[in-house]
């Protein structure tokens, strides 16, 4: 049990030094309002060694299924060593967001939208130095109309991607057409998303929250463990 409970405080560790998947994908539609996905995974390998022989169980655990934003789903996931579950949220008016700690908003302004986002390595380590190099995090916006002015990656001329890079502030700004236009592609483009979260689509979220959530339910099972263990051998 000793040595089960290392493990466990070694994942705790580990979770809070990354091993975090966070994929954001927003789709923006020409009627002001966006839908959306997001993955959010934890690695395999550190599930278990907080005690689960199947990953998925620490979501229930977790309890990030209870906080969805209302209106939006989740459906399990598992991916690349990864398991944790792709929240839908269903199309919201994009009023209703803003940008925040780890956020992306979207404002319309005429025939054009205009996106602003900013997540910085202070926010991390304002909850107890967190290291994000364990960190995969993706942002991905889909605009109905062709991409004028962007920072990040365009995937097709409607959609931009930005990546989180450890030791870089990630500013995020792009500006694109609200009426409708084909999206084409563009020459070598390479989408960091891996597949299953290519096909469906955020609105804006807390990053820094979300982790901070999830360190503290880490946290409280860690706790948990340790008091049963200690009634056990009493």
């Amino acid at each position: 049990m000793k040595l089960r409970l290392v493990l466990v405080s070694i994942a705790l560790g580990a979770l809070l030094s990354g091993c975090v998947r966070l994929h954001f994908t927003m789709d923006v539609t020409e009627s002001d309002t966006a839908s959306a996905t997001i993955v959010m995974a934890l690695q395999d390998d550190v599930a278990v060694a907080l005690g689960y022989d199947d990953p998925a169980d620490a979501w229930q655990d977790f309890g990030i299924a209870d906080e969805l934003p209302e209106g939006s789903t989740s459906e399990p996931y598992s991916a690349d060593g990864y398991t944790g579950i792709t929240v839908l949220v269903p199309a919201t008016a994009i009023e209703e967001f803003e940008g925040s700690s780890g956020g992306v908003s979207v404002t319309r302004e005429g025939d054009t939208f205009v996106a602003h986002g900013e997540l910085t390595d202070d926010e991390f380590a304002e909850f107890g130095g967190t290291n994000a190099s364990g960190l995969d995090i993706v942002y991905t916006i889909a605009f109905p109309g062709a991409v004028t002015d962007h920072n990040g990656t365009l995937l097709d001329t409607n959609t931009v991607q930005w990546t989180f890079t450890q030791g870089e502030d990630l500013i995020m700004d792009a500006t694109a057409g609200a009426i409708v236009t084909d999206p084409e592609p563009v020459p070598g483009a390479h989408d960091a998303r891996e597949p299953a979260a290519r096909s469906n689509t955020i609105l804006w979220v807390s990053l820094a929250g979300f982790i901070i959530a999830l360190a503290g339910a880490a946290a409280l099972i860690v706790t948990s463990k340790k008091r049963g263990s200690r009634e056990t051998t009493a």
